[in-house]
């Protein structure tokens, strides 16, 4: 049960609900309802009627869908952060091959002229 909302003043007070066309049992009710003291209506309270109140409003549905869809971009951008990163790693270990390649180049050409120099002398 949840409570839709108060009415000003009527806080620890009880009502009880009779049919319509049945004014006797209302006139019933009353009279022993009168009978009932402050000190047996507390005692009553205290024993049979607990009342807790959750007042935690529930969350509206597009506060829901955003945190979904945020949540799905985080992943989504991690996935592409993760592959990006790996990439770039292939890249330098890519271009750290080729750099040892141009050097064993330069070295070669430089190997090819001094020999080309050598047999063009004689």
């Amino acid at each position: 049960m949840k409570i839709a909302s108060s009415i000003e003043g009527a806080q620890g007070e009880f009502k009880i609900g009779v049919r319509n066309g049945v004014p006797i049992l209302v006139s019933i009710l009353n009279k022993g309802l009168a009978t009932i003291t402050e000190e047996e209506k507390a005692k009553i309270r205290g024993q049979w009627v607990t009342l807790e109140l959750d007042i935690e409003k529930e969350t509206p549905l597009w506060v829901k869908l955003s945190a979904l869809f945020g949540t799905l971009i985080l992943i989504i951008s991690a996935g592409f952060i993760i592959v990006l990163l790996k990439q770039i790693s292939a890249v330098k270990k890519a271009k750290a091959l080729l750099i040892d390649s141009e050097n064993k180049l330069q070295v070669l050409n430089s190997d090819l002229d001094n020999k080309v120099k050598e047999r063009t002398k004689n």
